[in-house]
């Protein structure tokens, strides 16, 4: 397998099989209880069932209720599944809302709170002040971009206005952008 590496600043490991590396990665940061996020259609999917069949070594949860436009209850829930699980690791795994989540998860399940406190515009933004846990993602979409920014929008759950939260210390660690995971649309 051939495999490019580069950073943007987010390490990003490119090329087919790259999927294949995560649990090494995690393993070599001492990390063993990742919490998959994403959407409740992939992870249906035999994309699905084939990662998981890469993570072993891992004692691995899912939580896949993700759908739609992401929304502060869906990051509220994961941060819920990322402490039933004691997870230390979040892998995201999917496109631009499954990823936006994912990236964000880990601020509820370690600070304290509901999301939309750490918007940017907030009238009373509350500060990310503590470490997140380990994130690395996987998109299977190409084009949102999600996989290496710094921001991450979910809407409000009763108005769906998007918000956005912004913050370095939400960035992946390390990207595995596989082109065996990139889904494709319909010509439409």
């Amino acid at each position: 397998m051939t495999l490019s590496s580069f950073a943007f600043p987010t390490p990003i490991k490119f090329g087919p099989g790259a999927r294949k590396l995560v649990a090494q990665h995690l393993l070599d940061q001492g990390l063993k209880r990742p919490l998959i996020v994403t959407d409740k259609a992939l992870a249906a999917l035999p994309v699905m069932a084939e990662f998981l069949t890469h993570l072993t070594g891992l004692d691995v949860a899912v939580f896949s209720g993700v759908f739609g436009n992401p929304t502060c209850s869906q990051v509220m829930n994961g941060a819920a599944a990322f402490k039933a699980h004691n997870a230390d690791c979040v892998i995201g795994f999917g496109g631009g809302a499954a990823l936006d989540v994912a990236k964000v998860v880990g601020i509820p399940a370690t600070h304290p709170g509901d999301i939309l406190e750490y918007v940017w515009d907030h009238p009373s933004v509350r500060p990310i002040s503590q470490p997140l846990p380990y994130f690395v993602a996987l998109p299977t979409t190409s084009g949102t971009g999600s996989e290496v920014g710094r921001s991450s929008v979910v809407s409000e759950n009763d108005t769906h206005l998007k918000r956005v939260v912004f913050s370095a210390a939400i960035l992946a660690k390390t990207v595995f952008a596989d082109p065996e995971l990139t889904l494709g649309l319909p010509a439409h």
